[in-house]
C-alpha cells in the first residue's frame, strides 16, 4: 500500500504541462543524429546553453568580448548596465525557448545572451556594413561561423536580437531585414519576408528562413491535394510510405515522358517551389556545397521538433530522395541545371539525399507536394505512357538494340512492298 500510494504522489506532481510557453530551441533528437551527427555540431562558436561548455569552441569567446566592446564604445548613448538590465527583463522568456532547463544561474545566463547576441548581431551586420573589429574575422572562420549560426542546437530567441538591435540601432532598418539580407547573400538570392507586417513573431533565424521559403503561399498546383487519411505521423525510414503515391524516378521518369525543367528564379519563391503540369515537372536550382548537407538538415530538425512545423523541407527531401536512386538520375538533373555544385561525384549526391530523408517523418496533410506525386503517379501509369517507357527501357535504352532495331526497319519495308508486288502479280495472272 504504501508504494501504492507513492504511485498516487508521483502522478499527482505530473503536469501536462511544464511551463506557459512552449519552446522554440530544440535539442535534435538522437534518432536524427545517428545518421550524420557532425551535421548539428558546432565547429567553431558556442551560442546559447547547449555547446558552451566545449573546449573546442571557447577560443570565439574573446571574440564575443570585442564585438560587446565595439558595440559599447560606437554607441555610447546605451551603457553595458542598459543592456543587462534589458536581458534581465526577458530572461524568463528566454529561458523558456530552450526545450531543456538552463542551468545557469541568472547573472550567468544574462552575460550568455549578450555576448552570444551581439556576437550573431554584428555578423550579420558584418556582411551589410563590414567593420574591422578583429584579426579572427577571417573569410575562413566567417563561413564557418555562418554554418555554425544556422545550427538548431546554436539558434538564439529572435526577439532578444530584435531587442539588442534596437537599443543599439534605434533609428537603422528593421533586423528582421538584415537578417533576411544576411540569408541571400549566403544561401538564396529570391527571397522575400512572408509578411509587410512588423508585428510578425519569428522564433529565431532558422525559423526566418523557413517562414521566406514557405511554398504554399501563392504556389502552383504542388500545394493541391494536401488532403489524406492518414493524419497521424508517419515514419519514413527509407523514404516510401504507404501512403505516399510511388513516383518514377528521374530516369524512369523521362523514359515515361516526363520532361524535367529548372524552374527560373524568376518564377521560383525559393528551391522548395517544384510544380507539375503538362508533363513537365518544373524543380528550381539547388546549390549543392559544403554548407547544404548541415543546412538542410537544421531545418528538417526544426521541422520534425517543432509542434507547429508544416514540413515543408521534409517534403522536398521525400520527393527529391524518390527522384534520385542512382547515379544516372543525378546527372540527369545536373544536365537540366537543377542540380549544381561541388559536393563531389553523382553517387555523393545520391548518399546525401538518401541519408537526408532517413528516420525524418512528417504529417501527410501538410505534404505540400502531395499533387505532385498524385500527378506524376498518374502519368506514369497511364497506358500509353507506360508502354512508350517499357520501349524506352527495352529497346532504346540500349544503344546496339536501337541500331538493330532501325537497321531492321529497312529489310522489313522492303519485304512488306515484295509481298504485296507478289500479291498484285499472282491476282493480275489469275484475272
Amino acid at each position: 500500500m504504501d508504494w501504492v500510494a507513492s504511485l498516487k504522489m508521483k502522478v499527482l506532481d505530473t503536469k501536462f504541462r511544464d511551463r506557459n510557453r512552449e519552446p522554440t530551441i530544440y535539442r535534435v533528437p538522437d534518432l536524427l543524429k545517428s545518421v550524420d551527427p557532425q551535421a548539428y555540431e558546432p565547429l567553431l562558436v558556442s551560442l546559447g546553453p547547449y555547446h558552451r561548455h566545449k573546449p573546442h569552441l571557447q577560443a570565439m569567446n574573446q571574440l564575443k568580448w570585442k564585438y560587446l566592446k565595439f558595440i559599447l564604445e560606437e554607441k555610447p548613448s546605451m551603457a553595458l548596465e542598459d543592456y543587462v538590465d534589458l536581458i534581465k527583463n526577458v530572461e524568463t522568456r528566454a529561458r523558456d525557448a530552450y526545450s531543456e532547463e538552463v542551468n545557469m544561474s541568472s547573472n550567468s545566463f544574462v552575460e550568455m545572451m549578450l555576448l552570444d547576441g551581439f556576437f550573431v548581431m554584428l555578423t550579420i551586420m558584418e556582411r551589410n556594413y563590414p567593420m574591422q573589429i578583429s584579426e579572427e574575422s577571417t573569410l575562413w572562420t566567417g563561413n564557418v561561423v555562418v554554418r555554425d549560426i544556422f545550427m538548431l542546437e546554436s539558434q538564439l530567441p529572435f526577439f532578444l536580437l530584435e531587442t539588442l538591435y534596437k537599443s543599439a540601432f534605434p533609428l537603422g532598418v528593421p533586423f528582421r531585414n538584415l537578417a533576411l539580407k544576411f540569408i541571400r547573400i549566403h544561401f538564396s538570392t529570391n527571397l522575400k519576408l512572408p509578411t509587410d507586417n512588423d508585428n510578425e513573431t519569428f522564433h529565431h533565424i532558422i525559423h526566418l528562413f523557413l517562414s521566406c521559403i514557405d511554398p504554399t503561399t501563392n504556389h502552383g498546383n504542388g500545394n493541391g491535394n494536401q488532403s489524406s487519411t492518414c493524419g497521424y505521423l508517419c515514419t519514413v525510414p527509407d523514404v516510401h510510405v504507404p501512403d505516399l503515391p510511388w513516383i518514377p524516378n528521374a530516369t524512369v521518369g523521362r523514359d515515361s515522358g516526363i520532361r524535367f525543367k529548372r524552374k527560373r528564379k524568376q518564377r521560383a519563391k525559393s528551391f522548395l517551389d517544384i510544380t507539375f503540369h503538362d508533363e513537365e515537372l518544373e524543380i528550381p536550382q539547388l546549390q549543392i556545397g559544403d554548407r547544404t548537407n548541415s543546412l538542410l538538415r537544421n531545418l528538417i530538425a526544426y521541422e520534425q521538433c517543432s509542434t507547429d512545423s508544416k514540413f515543408h523541407v521534409t517534403s522536398y527531401v521525400v520527393l527529391m530522395s524518390n527522384l534520385i536512386n542512382t547515379a544516372a538520375d543525378v546527372e540527369l538533373l545536373q544536365q537540366h541545371e537543377i542540380i549544381i555544385g561541388y559536393l563531389g561525384g553523382s553517387h555523393e549526391i545520391v548518399t546525401l539525399f538518401k541519408k537526408l530523408g532517413a528516420n525524418v517523418t512528417y504529417k501527410s496533410h501538410d505534404f505540400y507536394l502531395m499533387g505532385v506525386f498524385t500527378d506524376m503517379r498518374k502519368h506514369y501509369h497511364a497506358r500509353f505512357n507506360n508502354w512508350r517507357a517499357m520501349m524506352n527501357r527495352d529497346y532504346f535504352g540500349d544503344p546496339w538494340r536501337s541500331l538493330s532495331i532501325f537497321g531492321a526497319l529497312p529489310i522489313l519495308v522492303l519485304t512488306m512492298i515484295q509481298t504485296v508486288y507478289a500479291v498484285l502479280s499472282y491476282a493480275q495472272s489469275s484475272h
